[in-house]
């Protein structure tokens, strides 16, 4: 399984990463901004994307729209 997690926050995206991370078989991808979660989901495609919707600088509902399009 492929987990994407957009939040602005690093130590939000760390902490569900090490928690995360234990688990066999799934790749965990991080990003920052709507503009870096967008390349990382078209490029890796992954299964489930754990998004901020309050992210710094852009809505994480539009970037949810982008997403779903």
């Amino acid at each position: 399984m492929k987990l994407l997690i957009v939040d602005d926050h690093a130590v939000v995206r760390q902490g569900v990463c090490r928690l995360l991370s234990s688990l066999s078989g799934i790749s965990i991808y991080e990003a920052a901004s709507a503009a870096e979660a967008l390349g990382l989901f078209r490029t890796h495609r992954p299964n489930v994307v754990l998004l901020d919707l309050n992210l710094v600088n852009s809505s994480g509902f539009e970037l949810l729209r982008r997403l779903l399009l």
